[in-house]
């Protein structure tokens, strides 16, 4: 059986809103969350990671996505 489990959570949602997501976040329990470029909300950055979920903020998926593959 195939996990339902998703990989990454992308959001593009203000960052004063992204709280009001985040037991949504947790319920899916991705590998990754990714807040957008100009998204940064550090108190559910610190929850997520303390969940075990690695986080991204303030950083454009397009962009940062092809570096982080080029890394050896």
């Amino acid at each position: 059986m195939r996990s339902t489990r998703p990989s990454r959570v992308d959001v593009f949602r203000r960052s004063r809103d992204v709280p009001g997501h985040l037991d949504d976040i947790l319920a899916k329990q991705p590998r990754a969350v990714w807040l957008q470029l100009g998204i940064r909300n550090d108190g559910v950055a610190a929850r997520l990671t303390a969940e075990g979920i690695d986080v991204v903020q303030d950083r454009c998926l397009l962009v940062e996505h092809p570096r982080r593959l080029a890394q050896p």
